[in-house]
Protein backbone atom coordinates (compact mmCIF):
# COMPACT_ATOMS: atom_id res chain seq x y z
CA UNK A 1 0.00 0.00 0.00
CA UNK A 2 1.09 3.44 -0.70
CA UNK A 3 0.55 6.24 0.86
CA UNK A 4 0.87 9.87 -0.57
CA UNK A 5 1.34 13.02 1.77
CA UNK A 6 0.93 16.23 1.01
CA UNK A 7 2.54 19.16 3.01
CA UNK A 8 1.99 22.42 2.60
CA UNK A 9 3.95 25.23 4.41
CA UNK A 10 3.13 28.68 4.64
CA UNK A 11 6.13 30.81 4.72
CA UNK A 12 4.51 34.56 5.66
CA UNK A 13 6.38 36.53 7.76
CA UNK A 14 4.14 39.30 9.40
CA UNK A 15 1.46 37.91 7.58
CA UNK A 16 -2.19 36.82 8.99
CA UNK A 17 -4.40 36.23 6.22
CA UNK A 18 -5.24 32.90 5.38
CA UNK A 19 -3.80 31.10 2.54
CA UNK A 20 -4.93 28.32 -0.51
CA UNK A 21 -3.12 25.78 -0.35
CA UNK A 22 -5.18 23.70 -3.46
CA UNK A 23 -7.42 23.94 -5.65
CA UNK A 24 -7.08 20.13 -7.12
CA UNK A 25 -4.91 16.86 -7.56
CA UNK A 26 -4.50 14.69 -10.07
CA UNK A 27 -3.98 10.91 -9.60
CA UNK A 28 -3.31 8.34 -12.41
CA UNK A 29 -2.15 5.02 -12.13
CA UNK A 30 -0.50 2.76 -14.55
CA UNK A 31 -0.93 -0.33 -12.18
CA UNK A 32 -1.58 -3.47 -14.29
CA UNK A 33 -5.24 -3.06 -13.73
CA UNK A 34 -5.61 -0.17 -15.85
CA UNK A 35 -5.67 3.80 -15.41
CA UNK A 36 -7.23 4.90 -11.98
CA UNK A 37 -8.44 8.73 -12.22
CA UNK A 38 -8.80 10.80 -9.41
CA UNK A 39 -10.41 13.97 -9.45
CA UNK A 40 -10.08 16.25 -6.59
CA UNK A 41 -12.31 19.63 -6.21
CA UNK A 42 -11.32 21.51 -3.02
CA UNK A 43 -14.08 24.17 -2.27
CA UNK A 44 -17.39 22.31 -3.67
CA UNK A 45 -21.11 24.10 -2.56
CA UNK A 46 -20.57 24.63 1.61
CA UNK A 47 -20.00 27.81 2.64
CA UNK A 48 -17.88 30.00 0.57
CA UNK A 49 -17.61 27.46 -2.57
CA UNK A 50 -18.49 27.30 -6.03
CA UNK A 51 -20.12 24.79 -6.48
CA UNK A 52 -19.64 21.28 -7.02
CA UNK A 53 -17.28 19.73 -10.15
CA UNK A 54 -19.14 17.22 -12.93
CA UNK A 55 -18.79 13.59 -12.83
CA UNK A 56 -16.14 12.21 -12.46
CA UNK A 57 -14.39 15.14 -9.86
CA UNK A 58 -14.97 14.32 -6.06
CA UNK A 59 -15.72 17.73 -4.60
CA UNK A 60 -14.98 17.89 -1.25
CA UNK A 61 -16.23 20.46 0.57
CA UNK A 62 -14.83 20.60 3.69
CA UNK A 63 -12.40 18.34 5.61
CA UNK A 64 -12.21 17.54 9.31
CA UNK A 65 -8.74 16.77 10.88
CA UNK A 66 -8.42 12.87 10.94
CA UNK A 67 -11.63 12.04 9.39
CA UNK A 68 -11.47 10.41 6.13
CA UNK A 69 -12.97 11.50 2.91
CA UNK A 70 -13.87 8.44 0.39
CA UNK A 71 -12.44 9.26 -3.11
CA UNK A 72 -12.88 5.89 -4.54
CA UNK A 73 -12.45 2.68 -4.28
CA UNK A 74 -11.32 2.16 -0.84
CA UNK A 75 -8.77 5.29 -1.91
CA UNK A 76 -9.37 7.85 0.93
CA UNK A 77 -7.83 11.50 1.86
CA UNK A 78 -7.20 12.36 5.91
CA UNK A 79 -6.43 15.79 6.61
CA UNK A 80 -4.14 15.68 9.08
CA UNK A 81 -4.29 19.59 10.56
CA UNK A 82 -7.72 21.21 11.21
CA UNK A 83 -9.11 24.51 10.30
CA UNK A 84 -9.86 24.17 5.87
CA UNK A 85 -12.90 26.18 5.08
CA UNK A 86 -13.83 26.67 1.50
CA UNK A 87 -13.09 30.11 0.09
CA UNK A 88 -13.43 32.84 -2.70
CA UNK A 89 -15.87 31.63 -5.35
CA UNK A 90 -14.48 33.87 -8.27
CA UNK A 91 -13.09 34.10 -11.91
CA UNK A 92 -11.80 32.92 -14.28
CA UNK A 93 -15.28 31.24 -14.35
CA UNK A 94 -13.92 29.00 -17.66
CA UNK A 95 -12.83 25.90 -17.82
CA UNK A 96 -8.57 25.33 -18.41
CA UNK A 97 -6.82 22.11 -19.72
CA UNK A 98 -3.29 21.40 -17.48
CA UNK A 99 -1.32 18.58 -17.69
CA UNK A 100 -3.74 17.10 -20.51
CA UNK A 101 -6.54 16.91 -18.11
CA UNK A 102 -9.95 19.54 -18.55
CA UNK A 103 -10.54 21.21 -15.14
CA UNK A 104 -14.11 22.82 -14.93
CA UNK A 105 -14.67 26.06 -13.48
CA UNK A 106 -16.44 24.71 -10.70
CA UNK A 107 -12.92 23.27 -9.73
CA UNK A 108 -10.67 26.22 -10.21
CA UNK A 109 -13.25 29.61 -9.09
CA UNK A 110 -12.81 28.25 -5.39
CA UNK A 111 -10.18 26.15 -3.15
CA UNK A 112 -9.93 24.92 0.72
CA UNK A 113 -8.68 28.29 3.05
CA UNK A 114 -6.26 27.06 5.64
CA UNK A 115 -6.79 29.03 8.91
CA UNK A 116 -4.73 29.80 10.92
CA UNK A 117 -1.25 30.19 8.57
CA UNK A 118 1.16 31.74 10.68
CA UNK A 119 4.44 31.24 8.88
CA UNK A 120 5.87 27.85 9.49
CA UNK A 121 3.07 26.41 9.67
CA UNK A 122 1.46 23.38 7.58
CA UNK A 123 -1.72 21.94 5.95
CA UNK A 124 -1.21 18.13 5.50
CA UNK A 125 -3.25 15.72 3.88
CA UNK A 126 -2.76 12.09 3.40
CA UNK A 127 -4.06 10.26 0.95
CA UNK A 128 -4.33 6.54 1.71
CA UNK A 129 -5.32 3.00 0.12
CA UNK A 130 -3.48 3.10 -3.65
CA UNK A 131 -2.52 0.18 -5.29
CA UNK A 132 1.11 -0.26 -6.12
CA UNK A 133 1.89 1.18 -9.34
CA UNK A 134 3.32 4.68 -11.13
CA UNK A 135 1.67 8.06 -10.58
CA UNK A 136 1.04 11.40 -12.06
CA UNK A 137 0.40 14.28 -9.89
CA UNK A 138 -1.07 17.56 -10.49
CA UNK A 139 -1.00 20.28 -7.85
CA UNK A 140 -2.46 23.57 -8.00
CA UNK A 141 -2.26 26.53 -5.95
CA UNK A 142 -5.80 28.41 -5.93
CA UNK A 143 -4.43 31.54 -5.13
CA UNK A 144 -1.46 32.59 -6.50
CA UNK A 145 -1.05 36.45 -5.36
CA UNK A 146 0.64 34.93 -1.81
CA UNK A 147 4.76 34.99 -1.87
CA UNK A 148 6.83 32.90 -0.01
CA UNK A 149 4.46 29.60 -0.12
CA UNK A 150 6.01 26.02 -0.50
CA UNK A 151 4.47 22.75 -1.34
CA UNK A 152 6.18 18.82 -0.46
CA UNK A 153 4.87 15.52 -1.82
CA UNK A 154 6.26 12.56 -0.55
CA UNK A 155 5.79 8.75 -0.30
CA UNK A 156 6.41 6.57 1.95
Amino acid sequence: MYTLRYLFNAWKARQTQSLAYLLFVTLMSQAALGQTNIFIDFGGTEGNGAGASPLPWVTIDSLTQDEPVDLAEGITLTPLDDGFTPNNPAPPNEDAEYDSIIVPQEARNDYLYKNVDAAGTEARMRIDGLPAGSYRITVFEGRTSDASQSAKIWTG
